[in-house]
């Protein structure tokens, strides 16, 4: 009868540690010109898991916690975009990253038409470029609540021994 009862407590154990698999996904961007010389970099990271089929969107203070990327010398961020941003995938593929920010008399949007973008410098209109977008991900980052939790399991798996032990040298004592 223990025995079943430790079954039943593992079993346990396993579907809390397994419910708890929330991960940070960062995903690094390209930002490549097909009219115009500015070439970019940059980041986005979301909170949670992207789902394998259907629709998944991620939006700024919400699962979207980063944005940043750099294109002809300037800077952007979820700081300086004039509205909330967002990514969205479809079947677990990244379909749109939209994305509008101005800084310094700079404009940039992402997202114009699924994954491209346009860079206008006001000051130096050799600069403007539109282009596509290529995100690869980077590995994903156990959260801290999931750390909690494998943590949490583990001192249950070692209690779980300890009385087993226990247990077991009060019955040979007898």
């Amino acid at each position: 009868m223990a025995i079943f009862k430790s079954f039943g407590l593992v079993a346990i154990i396993v579907t809390l540690l397994s419910a708890g698999n929330a991960q940070a996904l960062t995903y690094d961007l390209s930002l490549n010109p097909t009219m115009g010389p500015a070439v970019g970099t940059g980041t986005f990271t979301i909170n949670g898991p992207v789902a394998a089929s259907g629709i998944s969107t991620f939006t700024e203070g919400g699962a979207l916690t980063s944005l940043s990327f750099s294109i002809g010398g300037s800077n952007f961020s979820l700081a300086n975009d004039l509205f909330d941003a967002s990514v969205t995938f479809n079947n677990g593929s990244l379909v749109s990253i939209l994305y509008v920010g101005l800084s310094n008399g700079i404009s940039m949007s992402l997202g114009t038409f699924g994954l491209n973008y346009a860079f206008t410098d006001l000051f130096n209109s050799r600069q403007n470029s539109i282009g596509g977008i290529s995100a690869v991900p980077v590995a994903a980052t156990p959260l801290p609540s999931t750390w909690g939790m494998m943590i949490l399991g583990l001192g249950i798996l070692g209690f779980l021994g300890y009385r087993r032990k226990r247990s077991n040298s009060v019955l040979a004592a007898a």
